[in-house]
């Protein structure tokens, strides 16, 4: 292979880092948050070196796995880098005209603070220079934030790792040794590193793109297979080229392919099915047996039939059937519905075609347009079956039987309420609820150690169900309604959050008069000293910080004033004017940012 040399993507401009630090989706904390890891600047043939910190004293472990980016995924990184170049270069002229301004009129206050008989004066470009200055300081903030939110949007496009694939770096040296024999053309990977010490683990990850010049090779699991008749068979293709591969079947009567390679036997006889791709030619010859399985009748029965039912979120429901018998030449479909009586006059374009696999059993996945359609809202479902007959002819073999409500994933999973720092609040949605629904949320101080310690001694669902309880109880700071596509201000931005300290947000999604069914969830957040001010951040459980004995939360459900206090706003007038009596006196000023 020739020498590779990998440009990195996310550097495309001045003010973007050349580690990239997203969010690892299956813990959900910050990457790297020290510093420790620098990623390869580039690598070369199918090498690079990770390098850590020399400021990490402790003994470490370090791993890296390689993961592929779409050609999609690759195309909007490099959009979105584009629009935040093109936004850097109308913003930073203007910003620069507008510093110049503010150092213009500060230096003329200045000189005009020299000459005493002026002071109409003074107050005249004291009042320009402050106007300015804070126009100047809010387009900073404006600029900022917008720098962010396109990171923020970056770092949700980049695929996470898989927990089952790390490669360890040797012992020697921390070298990454990368295999690109099954590639050919343009690619782009993610090169993710995980930092494994005594005490932690922290991961990060950059985005690279390079074409591999190599000629295609195709290959096949298998050169020869026996399948009985109704049996399916999954044949594996191994290729290094990124084009579709396309399968065909010589004697579609006798056994059928899809363009996944999943290979469904027909009638008694042997086929040939081809792989293609590239002008390169792969095959595999099927023999298809008289079908042994009991599931193959010469009747339907579906009376015994066994239903288990699979799923994550409300767009994701997996049926398995078992102990059913079917005919060969009839097809058969399963069907998702709120209706307990239901007829079919044709077979719904969101139905699902049973297929049996070499386990006797069928495994359907419901479309998860259909499956949204019906989860979400309270009320029974239920599952049809339908044959549909060589002549067309559609019979309901299983009709109405209902299926169990989807569990929702544990606490801590479903939901979260991101707050950042540029005044921007996101909400993570992980069980796929449909845009549009609101949220009820309420913001409380976790005054309770014994809260804190069961994140420390117990698992993750004993300690969320104990916050949950918790929460529910506790007196809240704030409250209010937040739309699952989030607000443009962060929701904690005027409150007086103490140093140190442990927060929870119980959310709680509303039903619509019952229309949807319950969704709760609570999140843990601690505070962070942010430039603009005090806000929450998440953290790691395994950073709490205890001290006191525990406490008593008092449940009051009364919510106290976010606003001002006439307390504060005293001490405010008085700041003021005491502010103003110095001014006269020595004529000073303040800094700009």
């Amino acid at each position: 292979m020739k020498r590779q040399k990998m440009t990195i993507l996310l550097c495309v401009f001045l003010l973007v880092c050349l580690t990239c630090k997203v969010q690892a989706y299956s813990n959900e904390v910050e990457l790297d948050p020290k510093g420790y890891i620098s990623m390869p600047y580039s690598i070369f043939n199918a090498q690079g070196t990770i390098r850590v910190s020399s400021s990490l004293k402790e003994a470490y472990t370090l791993f890296y796995q390689k993961i592929d980016v779409s050609d999609t995924i690759y195309n909007q990184l490099m959009a979105k880098n584009t629009e935040q170049q093109q936004y850097v270069n109308s913003e930073r002229a203007k910003l620069t005209t507008e510093e110049a301004n503010v150092k213009s009129l500060k230096t003329q206050y200045e000189q005009l603070l020299q000459e005493e008989q002026k002071e109409e004066e003074q107050q005249r470009i004291k009042a320009e220079y402050d106007k300015a200055r804070q126009e100047y300081n809010q387009h900073v903030d404006t600029y900022n934030a917008k720098l962010e939110e396109f990171d923020k949007q970056r770092q949700q496009l980049i695929p996470s790792y898989q927990e089952q694939n790390w490669i360890q770096t040797s012992q020697e040296e921390d070298n990454v040794q990368l295999d690109f024999s099954q590639y050919s053309g343009e690619i782009h990977f993610a090169l993710w590193a995980k930092l494994v010490t005594a005490t932690n683990t922290y991961y990060d990850a950059t985005v690279y793109s390079t074409t591999v010049n190599s000629s295609t090779t195709l290959t096949l699991d298998k050169t020869t297979a026996t399948l009985e008749v109704s049996k399916t068979l999954k044949l594996n293709a191994t290729t290094n080229s990124k084009n579709t591969i396309t399968w065909k079947s010589s004697k579609e009567d006798v056994a059928t392919v899809d363009a996944n390679g999943n290979v469904q036997a027909r009638k008694e006889g042997i086929t040939v099915i081809t792989a293609t791709v590239d002008g390169k030619s792969a095959t595999c010859t099927i023999t298809v047996t008289g079908a042994k399985d009991p599931v193959i009748s010469n009747k339907t029965d579906f009376s015994n039939a066994k239903f288990s039912y699979q799923s994550r979120n409300f767009k994701d429901l997996e049926v398995t059937i078992r102990n059913f018998k079917v005919k060969s030449d009839s097809a058969y479909y399963i069907y998702l519905s709120k209706e307990s009586k239901k007829t079919f006059t044709s077979i719904p374009e969101d139905a699902t075609r049973i297929v049996v696999d070499s386990e006797n059993k069928a495994v359907c996945s419901i479309l998860p347009e259909k499956a949204s359609e019906l989860l979400e809202y309270t009320g029974k479902n239920y599952i049809y079956v339908i044959e549909k007959t060589p002549d067309n002819t559609l019979n309901v073999v299983m009709g109405a039987k209902e299926i169990p409500n989807i569990p929702l994933p544990s606490l801590g999973k479903r939901l979260d309420i991101w707050l950042y720092e540029a005044e921007e609040t996101m909400v993570s949605n992980s069980i796929g609820l449909k845009e549009g629904r609101n949220i009820t949320y309420k913001i409380g101080k976790i005054t309770s150690n014994s809260i804190l310690r069961a994140f420390q001694k117990e698992s993750s669902e004993v300690a969320y169900e104990k916050l949950l309880d918790y929460a529910k109880k506790a007196k809240y700071i704030k409250t209010g309604t937040i739309s699952l596509e989030g607000l443009d201000y962060n929701l904690v931005h005027e409150l007086n959050i103490e140093q140190d300290a442990y927060y929870f947000i119980y959310m709680l999604v509303e039903d619509e008069n019952g229309k949807y069914v319950t969704v709760e969830d609570v999140a843990i957040y601690r505070e962070n000293n942010l430039l603009e001010g005090n806000t929450l951040v998440h953290f790691d459980f395994a950073d709490i910080e205890l001290e006191g004995d525990d406490t008593t939360v008092v449940p009051d459900t009364k919510l106290p004033q976010t606003g001002i206090y006439p307390l504060t706003i005293i001490t405010v007038v008085v700041l003021l004017t005491g502010s103003i009596i110095i001014y006269r006196k020595y004529k000073k000023y303040s800094d700009i940012k």
